[in-house]
């Protein structure tokens, strides 16, 4: 990733700044911002030039999200218990960036997920359906609807987690066959969009983004941890038995949901996407042996 490259901009606001993504972004958007602002729930310190916290109910953020000459929302939750969370979670917040700035042509970005749909039974992907449907009808709006996140080290990501073993008998729960498909995407590819985004290197609109490499769950089982590991499969048939959040993550994990147009998505934004042979295996797998991302 070189920032270097990135176009100058002014005033950049970044909507849940305190998120992983969050976190790898703001360094390079200081490197090309002439000043950047973090909107937060809760007072958190961040690399940024201003810090507002309960951003939704505070009109010093919503002031900043107005007058942004570029916007990225970054908001949203995965593993909730119920519905009334991830609408407040993620339905809500996206409304209200796009209540607050509706009209203006600065860049908006946000990252949803591949199969999101506002009418799906699933509460995850119906909540990045009705979060794109908010903000796509801004003027400047660039969705990109993701594959599961992957960074490598020893700090796995949510779904890096979920390839690895756990007690009491040391194997991996898969939800479904094993044979569904996935391109786990690096969180710097998902930085590197940011920025080619913010600096209009793509029209508007809804892309699909995955990384380079396509394996079934099981494959991916076996990457991350450098070797084969026990596997149990809990059929799709049972899921509805399970409490929340494990009943909609697993509907989640089960499905065959690829990121199409890929390729074309990163030739669009110029992006090189990181290969799964540079980061894995993770190292909080196995002896520790693996790459540190």
């Amino acid at each position: 990733m070189d920032t270097n490259s990135a176009p100058s901009i002014g005033h950049v606001v970044v909507v849940g700044a305190n998120s992983r993504t969050g976190f790898r972004l703001l360094p390079h958007l200081k490197g090309i911002a002439a000043r950047v602002t973090a909107l937060v729930r809760q007072r958190v310190d961040v690399l940024a030039d201003e810090i507002h916290s309960d951003w939704m109910n505070n009109q010093k953020a919503l002031d900043a999200l107005a007058g942004a000459d570029a916007v990225i929302v970054l908001t949203g939750v995965f593993a909730a218990p119920d519905w009334a969370t991830y609408e407040s979670g993620t339905v809500a917040t996206a409304r209200r960036v796009a209540d607050t700035i509706r009209g203006r042509e600065s860049p908006v970005v946000y990252f949803s997920a591949t199969g999101a749909d506002p009418d799906d039974s699933n509460w995850y992907l119906k909540s990045k359906g009705l979060a794109e449907q908010a903000l796509a009808a801004l003027p400047g709006a660039v969705i990109f609807r993701i594959q599961p996140l992957v960074c490598g080290g020893a700090s796995p990501t949510p779904f890096e987690n979920a390839l690895l073993p756990k007690p009491p008998g040391r194997t991996v729960r898969v939800f479904g066959n094993g044979t569904q498909r996935r391109r786990p995407l690096h969180i710097d590819d998902v930085v590197s969009a940011v920025l080619a985004a913010i600096g209009r290197l793509g029209p508007k609109g809804t892309y699909n983004l995955g990384g380079p490499d396509e394996h079934s769950l099981v494959e991916l089982i076996s990457l991350a941890n450098g070797h084969d590991v026990p596997i149990e499969f809990v059929p799709r048939r049972n899921l509805e038995s399970l409490p929340a959040p494990a009943s909609t993550i697993g509907d989640l994990m089960s499905r065959m949901t690829l990121a199409t147009d890929a390729e074309e998505t990163a030739a669009t934004f110029g992006l090189r996407l990181t290969r799964l042979s540079a980061i894995w295996p993770l190292l909080t797998a196995g002896d520790g042996a693996g790459h540190s991302g």
